[in-house]
């Protein structure tokens, strides 16, 4: 049975899984990916006109992440300190993804077009439409090629491995890769090791 080891294992290449392997990688963290379907996800396949980038500055009022971040989670989708977190990160991560060639619809001035959507008294919010999310799979996608992150396709979690000392914790994914089957391994069994 194949063994990889690595210091970091995202499973699925959507657009959170790709990013999170890109900003790991970004750090020097050695990360793989083993993802069910490349580019068969929702995030690639959906092409949702509800999937929206949210950054904190707009209206001419300046940066408000505490603003946003109570925006985020008026609807009790997510924990404050989390909503915080996605609120502070947000123009960072926007101006990535405009680096890394995603269209987001902007003014004659270069300054990114923004939309009110609940709970947001500034509008924050901003959009390519329903391929919003299929181009940031794309984006995201070449980057982590650029990056040389080993991508598993065809490639299932289907256990968490677990080490049971005084504190457990995770150490592996023990994984299905059915193209990957052989004589000696008819289930295409692989483990993934990480820390």
């Amino acid at each position: 049975m194949p063994v990889h080891r690595c210091a970091a294992l995202v499973l699925g290449s959507g657009a959170a899984g790709l990013r999170a392997a890109v900003e790991l990688k970004r750090r020097d963290i050695d990360v793989m990916v083993a993802t069910q379907s490349a580019f068969g996800g929702t995030s690639a396949c959906l092409g949702s006109d509800k999937q929206t980038l949210h950054t904190a500055n707009g209206a001419g009022r300046g940066d408000d992440f505490r603003a946003m971040a109570d925006a985020l989670g008026a609807g009790g989708a997510m924990h404050e300190d989390t909503a915080y977190i996605e609120a502070v990160g947000s123009p960072g991560a926007l101006s990535s993804l405009r680096f890394l060639g995603l269209p987001i619809p902007q003014d004659r001035l270069g300054s990114v077009l923004r939309y009110q959507t609940d709970h947001d008294e500034v509008g924050g919010a901003t959009s390519c439409g329903p391929r919003t999310s299929r181009l940031t799979v794309q984006a995201l996608a070449r980057e982590a090629i650029r990056l040389d992150v080993p991508i598993f396709n065809h490639t299932t979690g289907v256990r968490l491995l677990v080490d049971i000392g005084a504190r457990p914790r995770s150490v592996g994914v023990l994984a299905l890769s059915p193209k990957r089957r052989t004589s000696d391994n008819s289930l295409g069994l692989a483990v993934f090791f990480c820390d």
